[in-house]
């Protein structure tokens, strides 16, 4: 019997508006926890999503370091400009 995986049911909630906004989320350093709530999607939903799509996976993981990169760019620009003044 050939699977009939994606016909009939419910629709989908992972639109692309959904992906985006997850990826907004995770952008600013948020749980999965938070992403789905503000993407209006249970946890379960993301987890059946990233297992289908590992590449979406490893953008969410990238996407979360991004608050960590921007801090430390942050950091090392003040601090070369604290250095240039006594220079």
């Amino acid at each position: 019997m050939a699977s009939r995986k994606g016909i009939g049911g419910r629709p989908t909630k992972m639109t692309s508006e959904t992906i985006k906004k997850l990826e907004e989320a995770f952008a600013l350093g948020c749980s999965d926890g938070e992403a789905c709530f503000y993407a209006d999607i249970s946890k379960q939903t993301l987890y059946n999503y990233q297992k289908e799509n590992p590449k979406f996976l490893d953008r969410k993981e990238a996407l979360k370091e991004r608050p960590i990169f921007v801090a430390r760019k942050s950091l090392v620009t003040g601090v070369e400009q604290v250095l240039r003044r006594f220079i």
